[in-house]
This record gives C-alpha cells, structure tokens and sequence, in this order.
C-alpha cells in the first residue's frame, strides 16, 4: 500500500460534496460517488468490495476526524487523509486504489511516504510531480472495473 497525499482536507472542503461514504470494515473513504466500486450485485462498495455507510453532514464528518485525531494513530489526521480514495494506492506500478482495514497500515505508508521524501526516493518525487497522471490511471481503473461488472 501507498500513500500518494494527492488531495488534501482543504481540498475537498472547497468541493463542497454532498455526501460522503465510508468503509464499515475498512479505512476507506471518499466524498466522490464516482470513486465508488460496485459489488457483483450491484451494490456501491470500497476498492476491497466491502459494504459503505454515507453521510450526507460532509462537513460534520471532517471535523469528527479533526477532533479525534489521535484515533487514526501516530500521524493523526495525515492517517485519516491517507485512507481517502486519491491518497492511497495498492502500488505506483498500477495505481489501482486501495484499503485497509486498520489504521496501522495507512500509518506505515506515511512513514515509507515521509522516508522516501527524506531519502530523495525518486518514486515519491516522480508521483508526486504526476498527480493527474495518477488521477487519470484511477478514472481508467474504474471505466474498467465498471466494464467488468456490466459483463456480469
């Protein structure tokens, strides 16, 4: 798993999205229905093919998770973000969004994130340079991943 840091709390705030969906097993959300996968019946799911909840008080969400930072573990908020859909990828060689069901994992993708970034790792400072690259691999992966379902 890879943390990407591709969007930020700011950023989706400025969206003003009308809902958000969340894993009930997993770390994963997003405020995007077009990050959302679908189950072979059909239903909306995470990247993982687990069962959603939503909320539609987008911004009650945001503030929970910046009241109860340390819930999400030793990065705190950064933990939170990096479960978002655009901030966590399964690998930089296909860019296929990814989850987890614990915040350990997201924690320790941040720590090889800030690592790398220290290192001067190029894989960081590439992807971090080709955000729309990686924007437009996601937007691909799930034309795909909603082909396949149709063919079902």
């Amino acid at each position: 798993m890879e943390f990407t840091n591709a969007i930020t709390i700011e950023q989706i705030r400025a969206a003003k999205p009308e809902m958000v969906y969340y894993g009930a097993n997993t770390c994963w959300w997003t405020h995007d229905p077009k990050h959302l996968g679908t189950t072979g019946a059909g239903l909306p799911c995470d990247p993982r093919g687990g069962v959603l909840f939503q909320t539609d008080d987008v911004e009650g969400f945001l503030k929970a998770a910046e009241m109860n930072a340390s819930h999400y573990g030793r990065h705190g908020l950064r933990a939170f973000m990096a479960a978002h859909h655009l901030n966590c990828i399964l690998s930089f060689a296909g860019c296929a969004p990814w989850c987890s069901p614990n915040w350990e994992d997201y924690n320790a993708a941040i720590d090889l994130f800030d690592y790398r970034n220290a290192s001067g790792d190029p894989k960081n400072h590439i992807f971090q340079f080709d955000i729309e690259r990686m924007r437009n691999e996601l937007g691909k992966f799930a034309k795909r991943q909603n082909e396949e379902d149709k063919e079902k």
